[in-house]
């Protein structure tokens, strides 16, 4: 049988979000024989050009939002962050009839409930696993895996980049700020964040 291709587009490819770039790269023949499908990136957005992204193929980066929008790509996986312009990216994308994946935290929480809404009414998936507990696929496992449980809540941290900051607070008495920084530093946090 033969492996459906699955074209993405990227916008954003910070110190995190590179790495889904390598492990499509890597991993590509065990996706296939897994899942049945064959990933490939299209384009990805970056602000500079000029910066150095080992693992990531320079003919891929591109400037412009829409190189990657109308590149012919299934899926959008937006890592920008903030609000705008990264609901207006989402936005077109489902419009478009594109499946998206997203980890915008601030954005989901803003503004969720409209883009689901929206993903809906265009028969594609808005996919946002990626923002909760570092990527664990606990969403999912919520949603279909326990549908016969009455779940009345869940607490806990659930976020890997308050995990390390709150954990360097409470370890090395850092405050907050120099916290941030730290993560933002080692690439556990957006610079916007």
């Amino acid at each position: 049988m033969a492996a459906q291709e699955l074209k993405i587009g990227l916008l954003g490819c910070g110190t995190v979000w590179r790495g889904l770039v390598e492990l499509v790269a890597r991993n590509s023949s065990l996706i296939r024989r897994r899942a049945g499908v064959e990933l490939s990136i299209t384009k990805i957005l970056v602000r500079d050009l000029d910066k150095e992204r080992p693992g990531v193929d320079r003919n891929l980066l591109t400037t412009q939002p829409e190189n990657v929008l109308n590149n012919g790509c299934d899926l959008v996986v937006e890592v920008v962050g903030g609000i705008e312009p990264a609901r207006s990216f989402i936005q077109q994308s489902l419009a478009a009839g594109k499946h998206v994946v997203t980890a915008n935290k601030a954005l989901l929480f803003l503004d969720g409930f409209g883009l689901m809404k929206a993903a809906k009414m265009q028969k594609v998936c808005l996919g946002f696993e990626a923002s909760v507990c570092g990527g664990i696929p606990i969403i999912r496992a919520l949603r279909n895996g326990l549908v016969g449980n009455k779940i009345q809540s869940l607490s806990g941290i659930l976020n890997g980049t308050c995990n390390y900051i709150l954990t360097r607070m409470a370890e090395d008495q850092l405050d907050f700020e120099t916290a941030l920084r730290e993560a933002q530093a080692k690439g556990f946090a957006d610079a916007g964040y």
